[in-house]
């Protein structure tokens, strides 16, 4: 599962440049935790990005929500914590930039 991830953020076609994988992520996540946890991501994205200024940030955040979410419901388990794991370590390296700032909210309107 981390194969398509990796290979968004580190396209050998691209010369190991990439995108910053949220949209492929959101994929294999939505395939793994079907039916909740495509509305789990989807909101708390949404909501992390409108209060924290730094996408990078709000992308972290949404990631501990899902691993929060996926323990709630008893469906972290090893290969699902290393794969959650896998996936924060891609994250983090594609957007080291915004996490090297530290986070503070949005102001209202902004």
């Amino acid at each position: 599962m981390l194969a398509p991830i990796l290979g968004h953020a580190y396209s050998p076609f691209l010369r190991f440049k990439g995108g910053k994988a949220i949209a492929v992520t959101f994929g294999v996540w939505t395939a793994l935790t079907v039916p909740f946890g495509p509305f789990v991501m989807a909101l708390s994205l949404l909501a992390l990005n409108k209060l924290i200024a730094g996408p990078g940030w709000a992308v972290m955040a949404a990631l501990l929500v899902l691993l929060a979410f996926l323990g709630v419901i008893g469906l972290v388990s090893p290969p699902v914590l290393a794969a959650w794991a896998g996936t924060a370590a891609i994250l983090a390296l594609k957007h080291r930039d915004d996490l090297a700032r530290a986070p503070h909210a949005r102001m209202a309107g902004g």
